[in-house]
């Protein structure tokens, strides 16, 4: 990801603390990755104040090393959990209180595609994968793929929309 990327990211979030977020994330992910070891050594730095900022300041734990795609948006993040194995796509949408992890120590953890918009207080959990397009609703609780293009609901999750038409579908 390059530096103009991360500025038009952090410009698509509407709330200032979470493009702080996103700006410290990004380029501490970017700078531990480098060659030099005072370049490495800055992206520590950064990403120890970021570790601060997310975690005790704004209730988030989002790992700078999670693989997450670009134009990733934040509304309300307080109690967002994502597991650092987690990979995600490009233009999510998170909302408050959601978990995005393993269902069980070591396990494997979700792979998010692109354009996947997260309800609050949603938990999608285990080895899973969710398509791209994908909306997940508010309080769902997902343990199971969900494919391209569909809408969930409900707990357990279930599809209430798919390729634009409704339906009611288990997953």
């Amino acid at each position: 990801m390059t530096y103009k990327q991360i500025l038009w990211e952090v410009k698509r979030n509407p709330e200032k603390r979470f493009r702080y977020l996103i700006y410290l994330m990004r380029v501490s992910a970017l700078l531990t990755h480098k060659e030099s070891v005072l370049t490495r050594f800055t992206g520590h730095i950064i990403g120890s104040f970021y570790a601060f900022f997310s975690g005790w300041l704004l209730n988030i734990d989002l790992s700078y090393n999670t693989e997450i795609g670009e134009g990733l948006v934040i509304y309300h993040g307080m109690g967002l959990v994502i597991n650092p194995s987690a990979i995600i796509g490009k233009n999510a949408t998170l909302r408050q209180n959601t978990t995005i992890g393993n269902a069980s120590f070591n396990g494997e953890a979700p792979v998010i595609g692109n354009n996947v918009d997260v309800g609050s207080n949603s938990i999608i959990i285990g080895d899973i994968t969710v398509g791209d397009n994908c909306v997940i609703g508010a309080g769902s609780v997902v343990t199971k793929n969900v494919p391209d293009n569909c809408t969930v609901v409900g707990n357990p999750a279930y599809i209430i929309k798919k390729e634009g038409k409704a339906c009611k579908e288990k997953l």
